[in-house]
C-alpha cells in the first residue's frame, strides 16, 4: 500500500498526484496532508475491500461533529440520537477548552459500528523555530497520551516529523 510507485494507493507519487498542482519537494501543510490522506483512502478503498472498513475524519475549524462521525463509521447509537455534536476545541490559549466528551459506543445498549475511525486534526503549532512548546505543548501531550492516538505530523516548513510520544518535556519524532 506504501510501495514506490503511483500504483500503491498511500504511496508519495499518489498523494503528490492527488494534490492538484504541488509538486514533488513542495511543503504540504497539515490540512493538505490530512485531506490527501482521507482522499486517497476513499479512492484506494474503491479496489481494496479492507480498506472500505477505515473512514478518515479530517477536523475542520477545531470542531468535531458527533453527527457526521457516526454516519462515517456507519453507528448505530442512542447516544447520537440524544446528542447530534460535541466540540473538541483547542482555544486560543492552546488548552483543551472545557467540554470535551469521548466518541462511546457501548455494545450493552445495542450500540454499534461498521468502521473503524482515524481522526486528522490539521494544525500549525509554530513557526520556523518549531513547535511553541509554552502554548501547544501540554495539548501535543494530552493528544499523545491517548491510548487511541496513532501519533502526531507537524514541524515546521521544509522540516515535518511525526510524533509517537514524549518522555518528561522532549517529543519522541522521527
Amino acid at each position: 500500500w506504501f510501495g514506490d510507485s503511483s500504483d500503491y494507493p498511500f504511496s508519495l507519487h499518489r498523494l503528490v498526484g492527488l494534490s492538484g498542482g504541488k509538486k514533488p519537494g513542495d511543503w504540504f501543510g497539515p490540512a493538505t496532508m490530512s485531506l490527501l490522506i482521507r482522499n486517497s483512502l476513499k479512492l484506494a478503498s474503491e479496489s481494496e475491500p479492507r480498506l472500505s472498513e477505515i473512514a478518515v475524519y479530517v477536523i475542520e475549524n477545531r470542531v468535531i461533529y458527533r453527527e457526521d462521525v457516526y454516519n462515517l463509521i456507519g453507528a448505530n447509537s442512542q447516544e447520537a440520537n440524544r446528542r447530534k455534536t460535541f466540540y473538541f476545541e483547542i482555544g486560543s490559549t492552546g488548552k483543551l477548552e472545557q467540554g470535551v466528551e469521548a466518541l462511546n459506543l457501548d455494545p450493552s445498549n445495542g450500540d454499534s459500528a461498521t468502521r473503524s475511525l482515524l481522526i486528522l486534526l490539521p494544525l500549525h503549532l509554530g513557526g520556523a523555530n518549531g513547535i511553541n512548546d509554552a502554548v501547544y505543548g501540554p495539548v501535543v501531550k494530552r493528544l499523545l497520551s491517548d491510548p487511541t492516538c496513532v501519533g502526531g505530523l507537524g514541524g515546521s516548513p521544509g522540516h515535518s516529523v511525526f510524533m509517537v510520544g514524549f518522555q518528561s518535556n522532549k517529543l519522541i519524532t522521527f
